[in-house]
């Protein structure tokens, strides 16, 4: 009796004689190698990495409020002292906006760049 496309003497019936034998030598083995296959330091980078990505997330919302703040603060007093008759444009608290947003986002990847160079080390001459 053929069991689907495999010939008989090939099909696994399920009984295995010894607990050791079921994954084979070679598939017990390779988890305690596996340290020794990894860069040094690599894990490290990773996790320093990923602490500062989720540092960051976490407080962006609370950075770009202050930030918003404080520049509409700012703008406020400086329409106040130089051209009180004028009404706020609404161009440039716009375009502060997005300077802010623009700069955090620009500060995360600086530091996750510096942070990644510690990954890719240079090549030396051998």
């Amino acid at each position: 009796m053929a069991n689907g496309p495999w010939p008989d003497d090939e099909v696994d019936t399920g009984s295995v004689r010894d607990p050791g034998d079921a994954a084979g030598p070679n598939e017990l083995d390779r988890w305690e190698d596996a340290a020794a296959d990894t860069p040094a330091g690599s894990r490290g980078v990773s996790l320093a990495i990923a602490g500062v990505s989720v540092t960051f997330h976490v407080l962006l919302a609370w950075l770009l409020v202050g930030g918003i703040y404080v520049f509409l603060t700012i703008y406020a007093l400086v329409k106040a002292i130089g051209s009180a008759p004028d009404e706020p444009n609404a161009t440039v608290v716009v375009l502060g906006i997005v300077g802010l947003v623009t700069g955090l986002l620009l500060l995360f990847a600086a530091s996750v760049s510096l942070l990644g160079r510690a990954a890719n080390p240079k090549k030396r001459r051998r």
